[in-house]
């Protein structure tokens, strides 16, 4: 189906979560994304504790299971919150490892 999750947490302020599904069949391109869901929140404190359950959140929105997914792709920033970026990337990777699908750094 070709559904991947993008995940930006480089704002201090808010972390943000889209689920989006590649018509073309590449996810290299801007045009043949189509966007399912997407959620964002206040991320200034504990996000290593609101990020999974909002991806999990987000999946059942959509009513497709985390199996469904093909990629995971995860915001960078050279100006963002350092530490945020950590926990979105830690997160990405895991989800990865865990599905046996890519992560890709976007940014």
């Amino acid at each position: 189906m070709n559904l991947f999750l993008k995940i930006d947490t480089t704002n201090f302020e808010k972390a943000h979560l889209s689920l989006w599904q590649a018509t073309s069949g590449s996810y290299a391109l801007r045009q043949g994304k189509k966007l399912l869901v997407k959620a964002s929140f206040k991320a200034q404190k504990k996000l290593s504790d609101k990020l999974l359950p909002a991806i999990i959140k987000l999946i059942k929105k959509a009513g497709i299971s985390l199996k469904d997914l093909s990629l995971v792709e995860v915001a960078k920033s050279e100006t963002g919150s350092f530490t945020g970026q950590r926990v979105g990337m830690a997160v990405a990777k895991a989800l990865g490892f865990g599905l046996g699908i890519k992560v890709k750094l976007k940014g």
